[in-house]
């Protein structure tokens, strides 16, 4: 069966699986003898999926990350993600960065077979316990030409989950921006409609993905169970040495850098602690793997989960930090900040990027963003590693404050 779904003048295709055949395996406990698991990540030469596989090693001993990294060979794509990993976590010990159980696997997840060759694909499709899907193109101003990344590689990743004999649980990182101008409160699920999204190709795309891979998931039929699915949605990602690169804020220090001057604004950016990130998609898949899945006849489950502060920094607060890190910007009407930009668009080096991620600027600010109900992530923190997400997991203006004044 084929969904097609369309985003703007192009067209994707998901494939709905029917099972035509009984598996050779039977779905695999989610608990093997032995304790040995094996996480098979996407993405992980990113930002956020190189602290996860830096942290799930640290955390759990019995894990084997499996990262599936580009390259001309095993060697090549070793060598890119030992780099990737050095170059993102500059605070994390690098014995816990070169990990033993840290495996480089060849492939591109926009080809067939995620670009592994047949011998990995059956490998590594055999022995995932779960699949996670960082990889994305988070450029704010490339729109449609992400699609490939942030949509098609869905397909792919989702045919891989399914192959799997041990029925693994597919987790998928989202955006905020999915579900960024609901009025009011946001729910944790897959409701809204797609007209209360930021303009902008990233939350729409990956609206469509979250539908697609839902659909997919719980059409998906077989005997001997069902693949299951976790959605996350993250707001802005900061700890105190980096800023996730082309979202609003880091684009902000970019223009505030060139210009001396800010837009006014009336809205807060949502942010989030990157160890806060990582340490929830940990326990969750920790949990997920300790329950039993439950097969029923509308397929699989599909749990949403909002990974968001819900303290969120109000943008005069931030304009001040800029100030504190030195960059001694001003607040101007929004007519003064175009016009201002795009003289010195002029002698940039790439003033299309400039120009393009306007729009984006400009709606992040203006319009109020949702609430945002995180209700769902904080008990499953809580009830399964005692841990308190909106106390301890907060981002805090400190935080932030270092971030600025380092930059």
């Amino acid at each position: 069966m084929l969904m097609r779904i369309q985003f703007a003048a192009r067209s994707f295709t998901i494939r709905s699986i029917k099972t035509t055949s009984v598996r050779l395996f039977h779905r695999c406990r989610s608990l093997a003898s032995d304790g040995k698991k094996t996480i098979l990540v996407t993405g992980a030469t990113g930002m956020l999926g190189s602290h996860f596989v830096a942290k799930a090693l640290a955390a759990e001993s019995s894990w084997t990350v499996a990262c599936l990294v580009r390259g001309e060979n095993d060697d090549v794509a070793s060598q890119r993600l030992a780099e990737k990993m050095k170059a993102w976590n500059r605070r994390i010990p690098e014995d816990e960065i070169t990990h033993p159980r840290m495996i480089a696997v060849k492939g591109d997840i926009c080809e067939p077979q995620l670009g592994m060759s047949d011998c990995d694909y059956d490998r590594w499709s055999a022995q995932a316990d779960a699949v996670v899907h960082f990889a994305a193109d988070i450029r704010i101003t490339k729109g449609d030409e992400s699609a490939s990344v942030n949509m098609r590689a869905c397909d792919e990743v989702f045919q891989f989950t399914n192959k799997g004999s041990k029925q693994p649980h597919l987790h998928f990182m989202s955006t905020i921006g999915s579900c960024a101008l609901l009025p009011g409160t946001a729910s944790e699920t897959l409701d809204h409609p797609i007209d209360h999204i930021l303009p902008g190709g990233y939350g729409e795309q990956k609206w469509k993905a979250e539908q697609c891979l839902a659909e997919s998931v719980r059409k998906r039929t077989d005997p001997t169970g069902n693949i299951n699915l976790s959605i996350y949605r993250t707001p802005f990602v900061i700890d105190n040495t980096m800023l996730q690169p082309w979202t609003v804020p880091d684009f902000l220090f970019q223009i505030a850098s060139l210009t001396k001057t800010v837009p006014e604004g009336v809205s807060y950016l949502p942010m989030h602690n990157l160890n806060t990130i990582s340490k929830c998609v940990i326990i969750n898949i920790l949990r997920t793997m300790e329950q039993a899945d439950k097969v029923n006849d509308s397929g699989g489950n599909v749990g949403v989960y909002h990974l968001a502060d819900t303290r969120r920094m109000k943008w005069q607060d931030q304009v001040a930090m800029l100030n504190e890190a030195g960059l001694g910007v001003s607040i101007v009407p929004w007519e003064d900040y175009k016009a201002q930009l795009k003289e010195a668009c002029i002698n940039h080096e790439n003033p299309s990027k400039l120009w393009k991620g306007l729009p984006i600027l400009e709606a992040s600010l203006r319009y109020n963003w949702t609430t945002l109900c995180t209700s769902k992530m904080q008990r499953i923190c809580r009830d399964e590693a005692n841990f308190n997400l909106s106390t301890e997991g907060n981002l805090s203006s400190d935080d932030f404050r270092d971030l600025v004044v380092r930059r």
